[in-house]
């Protein structure tokens, strides 16, 4: 016999939870499409001291076993026989005319620049009693074409080399700390813990105060985007902001806390709009719509502190560290799994709940993004599987769940324990879809049909079918603008149910329209249906494939949304395909996504404009503010060319007489957005049967073989694996005589 409390439950089974606090807002950075490099991948040295970004676009890095250089396809040591080639541990910088500069951080002293293609050493720094490390160094050319460089060391001196002679001074009183420097037009911005210095680039031996404006004390780092004129100012627990090097603002940040900063000190701006922040303890992003956040190897990056930090010319940012770089491609997703605080890495169900907090499903389980933040399990269910695949949130405020084999539960959010309906409410199939309509009260989808809240009971509702059979497996219910319910079915199409009557719209069975996911009604009235064998519309009461100018996409495909400016999401079993109206892109793992398969009930468009993507890998949420295109293409330049394996000049005019059984044109465009998806086109200019060009995958060859006797000549162009087209060059002529010529 059952106990008298337990009788008072035959509605509902209490299943308590496992609770647990989760703040994934503050206790743990998100993941972002961070990409890392160590010495495995070709760098020196996982030691990696500063970076610099050539007039071509190859990246420089300083390390502890020399000098690296990074062209998107290749790590190549920089290396010579000459005295000053690069060796130990050292920073690098390039001047304005190219000139790449190697400056050792300790003993020996051997600075060196190099010039006309040999590594020339210049006269020794410092004499052999010194023992400075140098922590920074600007280089440029002045007004009399002399080369100059400017260092700082931990000792609070500056040493500059005016292409002739070396000349050392304290910075300041004695005891003044150099964090960083910066070369911004005409001068040097120098942080110090006496406050913002600067020397002028053509009188160098002068230092001076440039911002009366700011607060008194230590300033920490300075950084300036040439694009803009516009150069922060790094304070502790402030910014100040400089256009054109004129004070415009000082914002106040109380959480930006630099009171312990020790140099050396790096920042730079994003382009984003936020600023970077980093030393050897911590790497600062602070953004002035999402305030400031700490980055951590949750977040991606290879060590939770760096030492430099250089946006480059298409915009991603690197980091160096004593634990390898870091690449941040984009911010514009953030990321969680279990590692960030979620209950599991499989994002099941998403549903925001009018009091803003937005909840997860999981296999077993919810996390719920707050107020309050949490995540609980609803316990050791051997028997059943309970997925979550839907969440709904009815008129009262509570929260439905839909859990496969587990069945629907309600939450009652003042313990964090579910209620469980059971065969005795009349539901004893897997659940997979809530809606509560706003007139005809609750539907649920499930394994066997349509079924319908009447009072305390769940009653059948029979769904009649084209071939006489009644429905059964429904995995998605929808409302539409009018208050019709849209029934995506597992087998059948779908269904509409308009005033109590039931309409079947179904496409070609071999088409794979007749297995449905999603059901979207879009702003004109159209219906989109997601599907197994990809994507249609409702036409004359029809499943029709969409054809151009509409998306088309022949994958399948489990969810559909719309953000806030009109663009279209649809998730796939391979990531989000995103469509404007005009073009559609991809959104996978390798654009930062954090799983590739989307989950059916998990792509909303949450109340402050953000999407938020469940998959198989985790979350994902996107961010339209951090979403910045990429307008700067890769530069490309050729790097070789070989006649039947001998090497000559590019620009070349060639006359050759006899066979020619292989020509072949090295060339590059480095670049640092997916480096292994470039594609390069090559088409023969003075041939009319090559009107069509050739596309070259990456890493830009081009191999031609046996040549009939003619004229060639070659127009070849990159494209970046986000539609960006480089330059194009165009070869020099080369003329292939017959062999009796």
């Amino acid at each position: 016999m059952r106990p008298v409390f337990f009788k008072k439950l035959l509605l509902l089974v209490f299943l308590t939870a496992t609770l647990l606090t989760f703040k994934p807002d503050s206790t743990l950075a998100q993941r972002y499409h961070i990409q890392t490099y160590r010495e495995q991948d070709g760098v020196a040295s996982n030691s990696v001291f500063n970076a610099a970004q050539d007039s071509l676009g190859n990246m420089w890095f300083g390390t502890r076993n020399g000098l690296t250089r990074y062209n998107g396809v290749r790590w190549s040591e920089i290396r010579g026989q000459e005295p000053g080639a690069p060796r130990g541990s050292g920073l690098v910088s390039i001047d304005d005319q190219g000139v790449v500069w190697w400056v050792p951080r300790g003993k020996p002293y051997r600075v060196s620049r190099f010039v006309d293609g040999r590594w020339q050493e210049l006269p020794r720094a410092f004499n052999g009693n010194r023992t400075w490390e140098i922590f920074d160094q600007e280089s440029w050319i002045d007004s009399r074409g002399q080369s100059n460089l400017l260092m700082s060391t931990r000792s609070g001196h500056l040493v500059h080399w005016n292409g002739k002679v070396w000349h050392s001074r304290q910075c300041g009183e004695p005891g003044t700390a150099i964090f960083s420097m910066e070369k911004v037009q005409s001068r040097i911005l120098i942080a110090t813990s006496a406050g913002l210095q600067a020397i002028d680039l053509e009188s160098p031996s002068k230092t001076y105060f440039p911002a009366p404006e700011i607060p008194e004390g230590g300033v920490f780092a300075t950084a300036h985007d040439a694009a803009t004129g516009v150069t922060w100012v790094f304070g502790h627990q402030w910014l100040a902001r400089f256009v054109n090097e004129k004070f415009a603002q000082l914002v106040t940040v109380p959480e930006l806390d630099l009171s312990l900063v020790e140099p050396p000190t790096s920042a730079a701006q994003g382009p984003d709009g936020s600023l970077y922040f980093v030393d050897f303890s911590r790497i600062y992003n602070y953004h002035p719509d999402l305030g400031l956040e700490v980055l951590t190897a949750a977040s991606g990056v290879a060590n939770k502190a760096a030492n430099f930090v250089l946006q480059d010319r298409e915009q991603n940012v690197w980091l160096t560290s004593l634990r390898g770089i870091s690449k941040i491609i984009s911010r514009r997703l953030a990321c969680y799994d279990h590692v960030h605080g979620l209950l599991d890495d499989e994002v099941s169900a998403i549903c925001q709940r009018a009091s803003g907090a937005v909840v997860l499903g999981h296999q077993n389980g919810l996390t719920v993004f707050g107020p309050p933040s949490r995540k609980f399990s609803f316990g050791s269910q051997p028997d059943h599987i309970s997925r979550v695949i839907d969440l709904a949130e009815d008129e009262k405020g509570q929260l439905w769940i839909a859990a496969d084999r587990q069945g629907l539960g309600i939450l009652n959010d003042n313990d964090d324990t579910v209620h469980w309906f059971d065969s005795r409410d009349g539901l004893s199939s897997p659940v997979y879809s809530i809606l509560h309509h706003p007139v005809q009260g609750t539907f649920v989808g499930t394994s066997t049909g349509l079924y319908h809240k009447i009072g305390p009971q769940f009653e059948k509702v029979t769904i009649p079918r084209l071939d006489n059979e009644s429905l059964n497996y429904i995995r998605r219910l929808v409302m539409l603008a009018n208050n019709d319910i849209a029934i995506a079915s597992g087998y059948n199409g779908i269904f509409i149910l308009k005033d109590g009557e039931f309409s079947q719209i179904k496409g070609d069975d071999l088409s794979g329209s007749s297995s449905t996911y999603a059901i979207f009604e879009h702003s004109d009235g159209r219906l989109w249906v997601g599907t197994s064998g990809g994507l249609f519309q409702v036409i004359d009461d029809q499943l029709e494939r969409t054809v151009s100018p509409d998306p088309e996409i022949h994958r399948p495909i489990y969810s559909i949304t719309q953000d806030n400016s009109g663009r279209l999401w649809f998730g796939t079993d391979e990531g989000l395909t995103i469509w404007d109206g005009n073009q559609t892109t991809r959104l996978t793992a390798k654009e930062g996504l954090l799983g590739n398969e989307t989950n059916r009930d998990a792509l909303i468009l949450t109340e402050d404009g953000h999407i938020w993507i469940g998959t198989d890998g985790g979350l994902s949420i996107y961010r339209h503010e951090l979403d910045t295109p990429r307008t700067v293409s890769p530069i490309l330049s050729f790097t070789g060319m070989r006649v039947n394996g001998e090497s000559h000049p590019v620009n070349q005019t060639l006359n050759l007489t006899g066979p020619l059984s292989s020509l072949t044109y090295l060339f590059r465009a480095p670049t640092f957005t997916h480096e292994n998806r470039v594609q390069f086109t090559a088409k023969d200019l003075l041939n009319s049967n090559s009107d069509q060009a050739p596309v070259i995958h990456w890493p830009g060859i081009l191999p031609l073989t046996n040549l009939s006797p003619g004229q060639y000549q070659f127009e070849i162009q990159a494209t970046t694996s986000d539609g960006r087209k480089t330059n194009s060059l165009t070869t020099a002529v080369i003329t292939v005589n017959p062999p009796w010529q």
